[in-house]
């Protein structure tokens, strides 16, 4: 079982009031194009609706992922630091 890291902010992060650039490459672009296909099998799925809950579950796992990689890279643009301890600090 994987350990969680020690989530370190006592604040919650500023909200953002400029417009803010961020390029997606390598995961960040892998993870837009993984929630894009995910919606789209979502959206135009019409059988069984256990299926179609499995695939909402799928675009929603993919659309954290991706907010978790736009997040970082937000918090590395606006130079905030790490928000997890080190694996080793527990």
């Amino acid at each position: 079982m994987a350990t969680r890291r020690k989530y370190t902010r006592t604040e919650p992060p500023a909200l953002l009031t400029e417009p803010l650039t961020i390029t997606l490459d390598d995961l960040k672009l892998e993870g837009f194009n993984a929630y894009r296909q995910a919606r789209h099998a979502w959206l135009s799925y019409e059988g069984d609706p256990e299926e179609a809950l499995r695939l909402r579950a799928l675009m929603a796992d993919a659309a954290d992922s991706l907010m978790g990689f736009i997040g970082a890279a937000a918090r590395i643009a606006l130079g905030e630091p790490d928000e997890y301890a080190p694996a080793d600090a527990e």
